[in-house]
């Protein structure tokens, strides 16, 4: 049994939704989160700023001596994840892979994605579920606005309603059957998106992300005791006064948060 923790990143506080589906099947693994707050959103920077963010959290994430690490950003995914899987010695995954795996199985032919600028116009959802299905009609759009009302705490505010309704108007008129929602601050506006864009199927990639960790969890024998009291701590690299009560709200069990200094300020 290997008792170091599973770690876990993001640019903010959407890795968090990623994170809660990990605690519900793996209730006995001890996890550490990390949230960019200070260079919050990832999806407007260019992609080597986004590199150099994700290497001075990940070299900070090295010091708590992890097992696992899970870039629960897509736009970090993006930019990082062949990065990291050649330079670290653990376990490494990502969003995209699994985002688009798990549309391909359910889709019936037409596919939206919605995400941020960066991850939208790297065009890598397009490539990875044509790799699977090149039969697939891909629809990929950046909705901007999404991650700041998140963070800000609004995702079941009528900003958030408007928002959706405007951004996924074009892509329910495609008539896509199936909607992957490619940014892990999305599922926090699920029923906004799910009401905006009618009957199409959502696709949380985090769902196939857990199965990922359960698997390399298992092949790896790296799982912790089941009689292990699970303790979950947070960082983020700026205070934000929502994040403490959006990360409660969200996961629904205690932790400790802490502020700490990666960047000069």
């Amino acid at each position: 049994m290997d008792k170091r923790a599973i770690a876990i990143m993001d640019s903010g506080l959407g890795g968090l939704t990623v994170m809660k589906k990990i605690i519900d099947k793996l209730p006995h693994e001890d996890i550490i989160y990390v949230g960019d707050t200070f260079h919050c959103p990832y999806g407007t920077k260019e992609p080597y700023e986004i590199l150099k963010y994700v290497k001075q959290v990940v070299e900070f994430l090295l010091t708590k001596n992890i097992k696992l690490l899970v870039v629960a950003c897509n736009t970090a995914t993006v930019v990082a994840l062949p990065w990291l899987k050649e330079h670290l010695d653990i376990p490494v995954i990502g969003m995209i892979e699994a985002g688009s795996k798990e549309a391909a199985m359910v889709s019936e032919g037409k596919i939206g994605v919605i995400a941020t600028k960066a991850t939208v116009n790297s065009l890598e959802y397009t490539k990875k579920i044509k790799e699977i299905n090149e039969a697939i009609e891909i629809y990929e759009k950046a909705c901007p606005s999404f991650v700041e009302i998140v963070e800000n705490g609004l995702s079941e505010t009528k900003i958030a309603y408007d928002e959706a309704f405007k951004y996924l108007e074009n892509l329910k008129e495609k008539e896509v059957d199936t909607l992957i929602l490619g940014c892990t601050h999305f599922p926090m506006m699920k029923d906004a998106i799910k009401e905006a864009i009618g009957n199409a199927k959502l696709v949380d990639p985090a769902n196939y992300v857990v199965k990922q960790v359960i698997s390399n969890l298992n092949n790896s024998n790296l799982k912790n005791k089941e009689t292990n009291k699970a303790m979950y701590k947070l960082y983020i690299t700026k205070k934000e006064p929502l994040f403490e009560k959006l990360a409660h709200m969200w996961l629904k069990t205690s932790f400790m948060l802490e502020e700490i200094n990666l960047y000069e300020k």
